[in-house]
């Protein structure tokens, strides 16, 4: 998100970060220190080119080696399977927002078409499963229905996607 040549500011920055306690020209108890934890998420081909780069560093020098040297553990999110994804969407269903707190049931039921619809449309993709149960939930709390389907996630997906070709249409 930066430009190549701020890019070693900030990876400076996430190294003095990581750092820190090393950091201090005095003598630190460990009970003094904050626990932290930092999650670096990028895309797999994003990790791949960072893994490019490093070896490439290893001969030449650069910022991207002392970074990844301090890395510990690399975790590869893969696509949901169908069994994850109905998982997914039966927490995000069932957490009210409002109370800040999982319910026993669903905001709105929903039947196994539906999560067959979700996981295939999205190739389990996390967050793309996230963003069409989202938009199918708008539009059903909308019009009140009392489940989620197929039929319905389909037809409220190709109405969400006509009012933003109508709004895109009218901003021209």
């Amino acid at each position: 998100m930066v430009t190549r040549s701020q890019y070693n500011i900030y990876l400076a920055l996430l190294r003095g970060l990581v750092d820190f306690p090393l950091g201090l020209n005095k003598p630190v108890e460990t009970g003094d220190l904050a626990n932290m934890v930092f999650f670096i998420a990028v895309s797999e081909d994003g990790y791949r080119r960072l893994n490019e780069l490093e070896k490439q560093e290893r001969s030449q020098g650069g910022p991207i080696q002392p970074l990844m040297d301090r890395v510990t553990a690399v975790i590869v999110l893969t696509a949901f399977s169908r069994q994850d994804t109905e998982l997914l969407v039966q927490n995000r269903l069932s957490y009210d927002r409002i109370k800040g707190k999982f319910e026993d049931r669903p905001l709105i039921p929903f039947t196994e078409d539906f999560i067959d619809f979700i996981h295939q449309r999205t190739r389990g993709e996390l967050r793309d499963i996230i963003k069409l149960c989202s938009q199918v939930l708008d539009v059903g709390l909308e019009k009140g229905v009392t489940q989620l389907d197929a039929a319905f996630a389909q037809k409220a997906l190709e109405e969400r996607a006509s009012v933003r070709v109508g709004n895109i249409a009218a901003d021209l």
